[in-house]
């Protein structure tokens, strides 16, 4: 029962279509919460601060990520099955 209460209020989740209700429910499950620890950059520096952090890492993930070229891929709506 309580198995088939999780898989509607995910459904509904899902159906609702709504991006920030989406968020908050797997931001609510994320169990490990704690900060990011210290980082070496590119120049071997240890980074400390949350801000400088960030910045390696934007400039890491901008660096392998591509440019948007405007096409929507074509998305199918999955079949859930309930075991």
């Amino acid at each position: 029962m309580l198995q088939s209460r999780q898989i509607t209020a995910e459904e509904n989740i899902i159906m609702a279509n709504n991006l920030g209700a989406f968020y908050r429910f797997i931001n609510k499950r994320i169990a490990n919460r704690s900060n990011i620890g210290p980082i070496i950059n590119a120049s071997g520096q240890t980074l400390m601060d949350s801000t400088a952090k960030a910045n390696v890492f934007n400039a890491y993930f901008s660096s392998v990520g591509t440019v948007d070229n405007g096409n929507i891929p074509e998305c199918k709506t999955p079949v859930l099955q309930c075991a």
